[in-house]
Protein backbone atom coordinates (compact mmCIF):
# COMPACT_ATOMS: atom_id res chain seq x y z
CA UNK A 1 0.00 0.00 0.00
CA UNK A 2 1.48 3.17 -1.26
CA UNK A 3 0.88 6.75 0.83
CA UNK A 4 2.91 8.48 4.01
CA UNK A 5 3.05 6.95 7.16
CA UNK A 6 2.32 9.97 10.14
CA UNK A 7 3.35 9.20 13.50
CA UNK A 8 1.83 10.59 16.46
CA UNK A 9 2.53 10.63 20.09
CA UNK A 10 0.07 9.76 22.98
CA UNK A 11 -2.48 12.89 23.56
CA UNK A 12 -1.68 14.47 20.18
CA UNK A 13 -4.37 15.82 18.46
CA UNK A 14 -4.50 14.47 14.85
CA UNK A 15 -7.07 16.86 13.36
CA UNK A 16 -9.56 19.22 14.55
CA UNK A 17 -13.31 19.81 14.04
CA UNK A 18 -14.37 22.01 10.89
CA UNK A 19 -10.69 21.86 9.73
CA UNK A 20 -10.00 21.42 6.32
CA UNK A 21 -8.94 17.85 4.58
CA UNK A 22 -6.37 18.48 1.69
CA UNK A 23 -8.14 15.42 0.15
CA UNK A 24 -6.89 12.62 2.00
CA UNK A 25 -8.24 9.28 3.09
CA UNK A 26 -6.47 7.83 6.56
CA UNK A 27 -5.94 3.91 7.95
CA UNK A 28 -5.10 3.74 10.95
CA UNK A 29 -1.96 1.36 11.22
CA UNK A 30 -1.46 0.72 14.72
CA UNK A 31 -2.74 2.64 18.20
CA UNK A 32 -5.71 4.16 19.10
CA UNK A 33 -7.89 7.35 18.43
CA UNK A 34 -10.53 8.94 20.12
CA UNK A 35 -13.32 10.23 18.39
CA UNK A 36 -14.46 13.81 20.39
CA UNK A 37 -17.70 15.04 18.33
CA UNK A 38 -21.19 16.37 19.23
CA UNK A 39 -23.10 13.42 17.21
CA UNK A 40 -24.02 10.70 19.80
CA UNK A 41 -22.72 7.41 19.49
CA UNK A 42 -22.34 3.92 21.28
CA UNK A 43 -19.03 3.66 23.04
CA UNK A 44 -17.66 1.12 19.96
CA UNK A 45 -18.18 3.95 18.00
CA UNK A 46 -16.48 6.42 19.86
CA UNK A 47 -12.78 5.28 19.01
CA UNK A 48 -10.80 4.35 15.92
CA UNK A 49 -8.66 0.81 15.75
CA UNK A 50 -5.98 -0.35 13.45
CA UNK A 51 -7.37 -1.54 10.26
CA UNK A 52 -10.24 1.57 10.85
CA UNK A 53 -10.30 4.63 8.10
CA UNK A 54 -11.17 8.44 8.34
CA UNK A 55 -11.18 10.79 6.13
CA UNK A 56 -13.41 9.13 3.54
CA UNK A 57 -16.15 11.44 3.20
CA UNK A 58 -14.47 14.54 3.05
CA UNK A 59 -11.86 14.10 0.99
CA UNK A 60 -14.55 13.32 -1.74
CA UNK A 61 -16.98 16.04 -0.67
CA UNK A 62 -14.80 18.92 0.27
CA UNK A 63 -16.37 19.45 3.28
CA UNK A 64 -14.52 19.90 7.00
CA UNK A 65 -13.89 16.91 9.27
CA UNK A 66 -16.67 16.67 11.77
CA UNK A 67 -15.26 15.70 14.66
CA UNK A 68 -11.89 16.24 16.94
CA UNK A 69 -9.69 13.22 16.68
CA UNK A 70 -6.70 12.60 19.49
CA UNK A 71 -4.04 9.43 19.58
CA UNK A 72 -5.34 7.79 23.15
CA UNK A 73 -1.66 5.77 22.74
CA UNK A 74 1.41 5.99 20.11
CA UNK A 75 -0.45 5.49 16.75
CA UNK A 76 1.07 5.32 13.31
CA UNK A 77 -1.91 6.32 10.62
CA UNK A 78 -1.52 6.00 6.29
CA UNK A 79 -2.06 8.80 4.53
CA UNK A 80 -3.35 7.78 1.05
CA UNK A 81 -5.06 9.62 -1.89
CA UNK A 82 -8.30 8.61 -3.13
CA UNK A 83 -7.17 6.56 -5.77
CA UNK A 84 -4.54 4.26 -3.86
CA UNK A 85 -7.04 4.18 -1.06
CA UNK A 86 -9.56 2.87 -3.80
CA UNK A 87 -6.64 0.17 -4.80
CA UNK A 88 -6.23 -0.70 -1.37
CA UNK A 89 -9.55 -1.79 -1.00
CA UNK A 90 -9.99 -3.81 -3.97
CA UNK A 91 -6.96 -5.51 -3.15
CA UNK A 92 -7.92 -6.25 0.64
CA UNK A 93 -11.61 -7.92 0.92
CA UNK A 94 -11.72 -8.18 4.84
CA UNK A 95 -10.79 -4.05 5.18
CA UNK A 96 -13.20 -3.35 2.24
CA UNK A 97 -15.89 -5.15 4.49
CA UNK A 98 -14.77 -3.42 7.68
CA UNK A 99 -15.27 -0.33 5.92
CA UNK A 100 -18.93 -0.24 4.83
CA UNK A 101 -19.61 -1.68 8.15
CA UNK A 102 -17.87 0.91 9.97
CA UNK A 103 -19.51 3.49 7.94
CA UNK A 104 -23.33 1.76 7.76
CA UNK A 105 -23.20 1.77 11.81
CA UNK A 106 -22.33 5.20 11.78
CA UNK A 107 -24.47 6.47 9.55
CA UNK A 108 -27.28 4.52 11.63
CA UNK A 109 -26.33 6.15 14.76
CA UNK A 110 -26.43 9.45 13.20
CA UNK A 111 -30.27 8.63 11.69
CA UNK A 112 -31.20 7.43 15.08
CA UNK A 113 -29.85 10.55 16.61
CA UNK A 114 -32.07 12.97 14.82
CA UNK A 115 -35.19 11.49 16.48
CA UNK A 116 -36.42 12.62 19.80
CA UNK A 117 -39.28 10.25 20.25
CA UNK A 118 -38.28 7.18 21.80
CA UNK A 119 -40.60 4.12 21.16
CA UNK A 120 -41.08 1.52 23.97
CA UNK A 121 -39.12 -1.08 22.28
CA UNK A 122 -35.53 -2.62 21.86
CA UNK A 123 -33.66 -0.56 19.29
CA UNK A 124 -33.11 -3.11 16.99
CA UNK A 125 -36.09 -5.01 17.21
CA UNK A 126 -39.05 -6.08 14.74
CA UNK A 127 -41.55 -5.03 17.82
CA UNK A 128 -41.16 -1.59 16.21
CA UNK A 129 -42.72 -2.18 13.34
CA UNK A 130 -46.17 -2.37 15.77
CA UNK A 131 -45.66 1.71 16.12
CA UNK A 132 -44.75 2.05 12.79
CA UNK A 133 -48.35 0.98 11.79
CA UNK A 134 -49.87 3.98 14.28
CA UNK A 135 -47.55 6.39 13.00
CA UNK A 136 -48.82 5.24 9.67
CA UNK A 137 -52.12 5.61 9.91
CA UNK A 138 -51.51 9.68 11.57
CA UNK A 139 -49.92 10.12 8.42
CA UNK A 140 -53.11 8.93 6.04
CA UNK A 141 -50.47 5.80 4.53
CA UNK A 142 -52.78 2.90 4.90
CA UNK A 143 -50.96 0.56 2.51
CA UNK A 144 -47.47 1.00 4.74
CA UNK A 145 -49.76 0.46 8.11
CA UNK A 146 -51.16 -3.01 7.05
CA UNK A 147 -47.81 -3.70 5.91
CA UNK A 148 -46.21 -2.71 9.57
CA UNK A 149 -49.12 -4.17 11.05
CA UNK A 150 -49.00 -8.32 9.21
CA UNK A 151 -45.45 -8.39 9.09
CA UNK A 152 -45.27 -7.75 13.13
CA UNK A 153 -47.80 -10.26 13.67
CA UNK A 154 -45.86 -12.86 11.40
CA UNK A 155 -42.83 -12.35 12.71
CA UNK A 156 -44.15 -12.24 16.41
CA UNK A 157 -45.64 -15.40 15.59
CA UNK A 158 -43.05 -17.11 14.56
CA UNK A 159 -40.94 -15.86 17.28
CA UNK A 160 -41.51 -18.37 19.60
CA UNK A 161 -42.33 -15.87 22.37
CA UNK A 162 -44.47 -13.98 23.98
CA UNK A 163 -44.50 -10.65 22.43
CA UNK A 164 -46.29 -7.49 23.93
CA UNK A 165 -49.35 -6.02 21.71
CA UNK A 166 -49.37 -9.29 19.21
CA UNK A 167 -52.74 -10.10 20.58
CA UNK A 168 -53.95 -6.00 19.87
CA UNK A 169 -51.99 -6.14 16.67
CA UNK A 170 -54.33 -8.94 15.67
CA UNK A 171 -57.41 -7.12 16.21
CA UNK A 172 -56.33 -3.94 14.79
CA UNK A 173 -55.49 -5.60 11.28
CA UNK A 174 -58.95 -6.97 11.44
CA UNK A 175 -60.78 -3.48 11.78
CA UNK A 176 -57.75 -1.61 9.32
CA UNK A 177 -57.71 -4.07 6.73
CA UNK A 178 -58.75 -7.88 7.49
CA UNK A 179 -58.16 -9.06 3.89
CA UNK A 180 -54.22 -7.85 3.07
CA UNK A 181 -51.69 -9.66 2.26
CA UNK A 182 -47.84 -9.18 1.85
CA UNK A 183 -46.51 -7.99 -1.37
CA UNK A 184 -45.55 -11.33 -3.34
CA UNK A 185 -42.24 -10.14 -3.84
CA UNK A 186 -41.43 -10.58 0.12
CA UNK A 187 -42.50 -14.71 0.16
CA UNK A 188 -39.68 -14.58 -2.68
CA UNK A 189 -36.42 -16.17 -1.37
CA UNK A 190 -32.74 -16.63 -2.67
CA UNK A 191 -31.90 -14.65 -6.45
CA UNK A 192 -34.54 -12.88 -7.94
CA UNK A 193 -35.48 -10.19 -10.48
CA UNK A 194 -38.67 -8.69 -8.95
CA UNK A 195 -40.64 -6.29 -10.95
CA UNK A 196 -42.37 -3.68 -8.89
CA UNK A 197 -45.13 -1.31 -9.63
CA UNK A 198 -44.83 2.45 -8.17
CA UNK A 199 -45.73 2.27 -4.27
CA UNK A 200 -44.84 -1.18 -3.71
CA UNK A 201 -43.21 -1.25 -0.49
CA UNK A 202 -40.02 -3.54 -0.75
CA UNK A 203 -39.30 -3.51 3.27
CA UNK A 204 -39.70 -1.17 5.82
CA UNK A 205 -37.39 -0.43 8.59
CA UNK A 206 -36.60 -2.64 11.80
CA UNK A 207 -38.05 -5.62 9.37
CA UNK A 208 -34.91 -8.25 9.82
CA UNK A 209 -32.33 -8.19 6.86
CA UNK A 210 -32.17 -11.40 4.43
CA UNK A 211 -31.38 -9.63 1.13
CA UNK A 212 -29.52 -6.58 -0.26
CA UNK A 213 -30.98 -4.95 -3.48
CA UNK A 214 -29.57 -3.66 -7.12
CA UNK A 215 -31.59 -1.55 -9.09
CA UNK A 216 -31.83 -2.52 -12.78
CA UNK A 217 -34.16 -0.48 -14.28
CA UNK A 218 -36.67 2.38 -12.15
CA UNK A 219 -35.91 4.66 -8.90
CA UNK A 220 -36.31 3.11 -5.28
CA UNK A 221 -37.31 5.95 -2.45
CA UNK A 222 -35.67 5.29 1.13
CA UNK A 223 -37.27 6.93 3.71
CA UNK A 224 -37.34 6.99 7.52
CA UNK A 225 -39.57 7.82 10.25
CA UNK A 226 -38.30 10.28 12.57
CA UNK A 227 -40.68 11.92 15.36
CA UNK A 228 -43.87 10.63 13.97
CA UNK A 229 -43.40 12.15 10.61
CA UNK A 230 -41.70 10.48 6.93
CA UNK A 231 -38.52 12.38 5.63
CA UNK A 232 -37.28 10.82 2.10
CA UNK A 233 -33.87 9.86 2.84
CA UNK A 234 -32.51 9.16 -0.89
CA UNK A 235 -34.05 8.54 -4.72
CA UNK A 236 -31.83 5.95 -5.46
CA UNK A 237 -31.33 5.40 -9.70
CA UNK A 238 -30.03 2.18 -12.02
CA UNK A 239 -26.99 0.61 -10.74
CA UNK A 240 -27.16 1.73 -7.05
CA UNK A 241 -27.62 -0.92 -4.37
CA UNK A 242 -29.67 -1.19 -0.94
CA UNK A 243 -30.80 -2.91 1.96
CA UNK A 244 -26.95 -3.95 2.71
CA UNK A 245 -26.45 -2.04 5.87
CA UNK A 246 -28.39 -4.41 8.18
CA UNK A 247 -26.63 -7.29 6.36
CA UNK A 248 -23.17 -5.65 7.33
CA UNK A 249 -24.19 -5.41 10.66
CA UNK A 250 -26.48 -8.43 11.45
CA UNK A 251 -29.17 -5.69 12.76
CA UNK A 252 -32.72 -5.13 11.29
CA UNK A 253 -33.37 -2.85 8.55
CA UNK A 254 -32.41 1.26 9.20
CA UNK A 255 -34.91 2.78 6.60
CA UNK A 256 -37.83 1.45 4.82
CA UNK A 257 -37.55 0.91 0.70
CA UNK A 258 -40.41 1.89 -1.51
CA UNK A 259 -40.77 2.01 -5.45
CA UNK A 260 -40.85 5.70 -6.24
CA UNK A 261 -41.57 4.36 -10.02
Amino acid sequence: MSGKTMHYAQGAVIQLENSQNPGYIYVIKSGKINIQTGIPKKSNLSQYHPGDTYGFVSALTGNPFTSTLVATSDTEVIRLSIDSFYEYLRNNKEVFIRFLSNHSERLREYVESLSTVRIRAKRDSFEKLYYHCKTYQKLGKQDLASFALTKFIKLAESSGKNIRNLEDAKKQIQELAPDYNLPKHSQVSGKANLTLQRGEIIFLENEPDDYFYFVIQGKVKITKLIDDEEFILAILEEDEIFGEMGILNSKVRNASAIAYE
